[in-house]
């Protein structure tokens, strides 16, 4: 047993014992929630691609794979009252601690992932399962504060902490539903300026074409045809990912979810929000792509008097 073994074994143990209290209270308040069982199983694929049982918290109506799709997204009307806040506060989680005592899970590591999808891209899967899966991973990130000495500097400097790298020379384009398309179409032209490729799924690809932008088409991950965004994802081909959701049907999301899926796993930053992307090019369009536009200065130059 490794060192980082043990520790996991000995914080799920002493985790499982101090929270005893709020997960027996979790439990009878689901119970009074809606009827169903407390905790939700499936099957996930862990170390080796090895199957195992994960373990949560039950934050849907019991007969929910019948009312919808295996992703959930928005707000998905299947996800009960309880179980928003459960999932807001990821303490619907914490019967994980569980996986980790049986030793199919670790504390950090790769989220593990259903059957369906480790099948249809096994060698990238393979490689990710090498080690255990985890509560979680390398790529959740907390709040970050960084000073500027204007927004965008601020703003781009808050990315670089959390992951995101300079110069970006190549992205990936998914852009939504029409009227997210017309609303980034400015941040689209900026980006062009900026000299950065631009590749796209099929409707961004063709609502920029009609408008004279150029961006080289890459087929959606279920399409199976190359160029293919997961193969330039897993050949880290492109420095950022926009995905923007566009609606509840099980394809779309199927798609989307394999696109961020893939970018998290590879460490390609990834945008999902429509206003952070284009406050994102509007600080590249005003900043630049040099590490050394943005300037670091000790906390007395950042100071402004009382009433200033």
């Amino acid at each position: 047993m490794t060192i980082k073994r043990l520790i996991d074994v000995a914080l799920a143990g002493v985790a499982l014992v101090l929270l005893a209290p709020l997960l027996l209270l979790v439990a009878v308040l689901i119970k009074l929630d809606t009827a169903g069982p407390v905790f939700f199983r499936q099957e996930r694929m862990g170390r080796g691609v090895q199957p195992f049982l994960i373990y949560k918290f039950r934050t849907m109506v019991r007969d929910a794979p019948e009312k919808g799709g295996a992703l959930t997204f928005g707000q998905d009307p299947r996800i009960t009252r309880l179980g928003r806040w459960l999932r807001k506060t990821k303490i619907d989680e914490l019967p994980q601690l569980l996986n980790i005592l049986r030793g199919d899970m670790g504390f950090v590591g790769p989220r593990p992932e259903v059957r369906k999808y480790v099948e249809m891209f096994p060698r990238e899967f393979e490689e990710i399962l090498q080690i255990r899966p985890g509560l979680t991973d390398l790529a959740s990130t907390g709040e970050v504060a960084c000073l500027g000495i204007d927004f965008e500097e601020a703003f781009l400097k808050a990315l670089l902490s959390v992951g995101y790298y300079l110069p970006v020379r190549n992205v990936m384009l998914s852009t939504g539903p029409i009227e997210a398309k017309a609303a980034f179409l400015d941040s689209t032209r900026q980006l062009v300026e900026l000299g950065i490729t631009l590749y796209a799924t099929k409707g961004t690809a063709d609502f920029l074409h009609a408008r004279g932008i150029e961006a080289t088409l890459l087929h959606w991950p279920l399409a199976k045809k190359s160029p293919n965004t997961m193969e330039y994802l897993s050949q880290k081909k492109v420095d950022l990912v926009i995905n923007i959701p566009k609606n509840l049907q099980e394809e779309e999301l199927t798609n989307d979810y394999l696109i961020r899926r893939q970018a998290v796993d590879f460490g390609i930053p990834l945008i999902t929000n429509l206003q952070l992307a284009q406050r994102f090019v509007e600080a590249l369009s005003r900043k630049g792509q040099l590490l050394e536009n943005l300037e670091i200065r000790s906390w007395e130059e950042y100071e402004r008097p009382v009433g200033h």
